[in-house]
């Protein structure tokens, strides 16, 4: 028995009606995870920022001291030739 043109075509918008719907919820799925992903990113990044900051105060603030030691023991060593 063959099947009318106007039901195959039916059938065919049918699938395609399904599948469009099935393709949207992916889609809404997928974008979903992604801003989920991308807040995480976001808040580790800030946190990174934070600690890259931290750390970059904490560097100046050793080679503020190496740079005093540096000087005192240059005066050590200028007292020490001068008085040799």
């Amino acid at each position: 028995m063959e099947m009318d043109p106007f039901s195959e075509l039916e059938d065919t918008i049918s699938t395609l009606v399904k599948s469009n719907g099935e393709l949207k919820a992916e889609n809404a799925k997928l974008k979903a995870s992604s801003e989920e992903g991308m807040s995480g990113l976001k808040g580790e990044n800030e946190q990174l920022k934070k600690q890259l900051e931290e750390l970059r105060a904490e560097n100046a603030a050793q080679r503020g001291k190496m740079a005093s030691a540096t000087e005192r023991v240059k005066g050590m060593l200028a007292k020490l030739n001068s008085a040799l």
